[in-house]
């Protein structure tokens, strides 16, 4: 499988084309449809902050993602994460090498799949916002997240220093990734394709709307202050931590 590398400056952004292979991409569809694993990570109240959180994150994601960290405590699977637990691996190497950050410096803040159909899109957004952030500091357009908007993404987006995304189809119509700060560099999925950015401030992001079709994506969010992850309600980095976890399914 030949892999081809392709760096950015503006947005800084590396893609790896051919990352995962075709078949794998297709076993990994084929698997989360078969099982229905989308409606085991539906939302639930006891782990987000208050009603406003649950509502906002039900209606944007209830069917479409699967929380791998928070499958893996079912001790079900075996076949998915022996599959996907490697490419997890390879993924962290590949963000490291990106960010020259030494692989002990980093850990998996949390890992998912999901799948997005018409009418779902994505405006602009963060992945990862400073806990101290003040927009007073800064001198670009900010308007496309208000204060209300800026209290969410304290309460839920300041481990996910750093984004890679592995794209898993391309049967599909709209779903570009842009950067509308970057010239709105935009870039169409391909499956087996590993994508890695950070999402912070300067760098927002956005999901165009799918027209026709399902676009599938594996995404991994990584955390350079490990400490902060003790906030998390479920036990973020446990597989990564502790080495392949054979001890529940051999």
């Amino acid at each position: 499988m030949n892999q081809k590398e392709t760096v950015y400056n503006s947005p800084r952004l590396k893609i790896i084309e051919n990352f995962v292979s075709l078949e794998e991409c297709q076993w990994f569809i084929e698997y989360f449809e078969k099982q229905n694993l989308w409606k085991f990570c539906n939302a639930k109240k006891d782990y987000l902050a208050d009603g406003k959180d649950f509502e906002l994150v039900a209606r944007q994601w209830d069917d479409r993602k699967i929380d791998f960290n928070k499958l893996y405590w079912t001790r079900e699977y075996s076949e998915l994460y022996k599959k996907i637990y490697p490419i997890m691996l390879a993924a962290k190497r590949e963000i490291s090498i990106f960010f020259n950050l030494p692989i002990k410096n980093f850990q998996l803040e949390s890992w998912e799949a999901v799948r997005w159909y018409y009418p779902y899109w994505q405006g602009p957004h963060l992945d990862y916002i400073d806990p101290d952030f003040d927009r007073k500091n800064y001198d670009i357009d900010l308007s496309f997240f208000s204060e209300d908007e800026e209290a969410l993404y304290r309460r839920h987006c300041t481990t996910k220093h750093m984004t890679g995304m592995i794209y898993m189809n391309q049967d599909f119509e709209g779903g570009e990734l842009y950067f509308p700060y970057h010239d709105n560099f935009e870039l169409k999925p391909k499956p087996g394709m590993l994508v890695m950015f950070s999402g912070h401030v300067k760098n927002p992001h956005g999901i165009k709307q799918i027209t026709k079709g399902t676009r599938y994506v594996h995404t991994t969010f990584w955390c350079k202050d490990p400490e902060r992850l003790s906030i998390a309600k479920f036990p973020i980095g446990h597989i990564e931590n502790y080495g392949y976890p054979n001890k529940y399914w051999e």
